[in-house]
């Protein structure tokens, strides 16, 4: 009895290796975006500065990377902490939301500022001079106090007050031009999303914004490149 064989074109085999090769780009293509959803979700995240409330640490179109994993793990479902690794020290950078504070008619949820008070300390401010445990906070080279004056004379005077155990007192490094803890109050570790840790691009195109809301998601613009800024760490 003759065995039964089936004819194998090279037609035939190219259709073979075709569907091979579609269903390794596939499982390739979502593996990757798999493993990127786990980056976005646990490790970094990408913004773009819209307003100038931390020049010249960072500027307008600036695309920062936060870490997410700098404090802790947090929940992907809620804003619980699953385990923390360190807490904020002074001189970090962060990004923070503040979903409690009043409707302002801002379009991103998101701030950056720089920790210069930490849980312990005790902060006040006088005639918008900023001190922590009775020691002047430099000014960042930046003196002009005119557009706080005309804007939000309420922020004159704070405190003094002492920060609880979750409680960090925040500043724009950009100190004329910055809404910030002498205007809502210091921010809970419930609130912190991460530290910003890298400008990784840089863009002299405009984007809209306001002081008090510097970051939002990555979304565009590419012209204008500095490139003097690409590739530098935030500290």
């Amino acid at each position: 009895m003759l065995d039964s064989v089936t004819s194998r074109t090279p037609k035939t085999e190219g259709r073979e290796r075709s569907g091979l090769s579609l269903r390794y780009y596939f499982w390739a293509i979502a593996l990757a975006l798999f493993t990127a959803g786990l980056l976005r979700q646990f490790l970094f995240q990408s913004y773009v500065i819209h307003s100038r409330s931390m020049a010249p640490s960072l500027l307008v179109g600036d695309y920062i990377l936060m870490n997410k994993a700098a404090y802790g793990i947090r929940s992907p479902f809620e804003r619980a902490l699953w385990s923390t690794f360190s807490s904020p020290a002074v001189n970090d950078v962060i990004v923070f939301s503040r979903f409690t504070e009043e409707p302002l008619g801002v379009a991103h949820p998101h701030y950056v500022k720089r920790v210069v008070g930490v849980p312990g300390d005790t902060v006040e401010v006088r005639e918008f001079q900023t001190f922590v445990n009775s020691e002047k906070v430099p000014s960042m080279g930046n003196e002009d106090w005119r557009d706080i004056v005309l804007r939000d004379p309420e922020m004159r005077n704070y405190g003094p007050r002492l920060l609880r155990d979750d409680e960090y007192f925040v500043l724009g490094d950009n100190r004329s031009n910055s809404r910030d803890s002498r205007y809502y109050g210091p921010v809970s570790m419930a609130d912190i999303e991460g530290r910003a840790v890298l400008i990784f691009w840089s863009s002299a195109a405009d984007a809209p914004g306001s002081p008090g809301n510097p970051v939002s998601s990555v979304s565009s613009g590419m012209g204008g490149l500095r490139w003097s800024r690409i590739g530098r760490r935030i500290h």
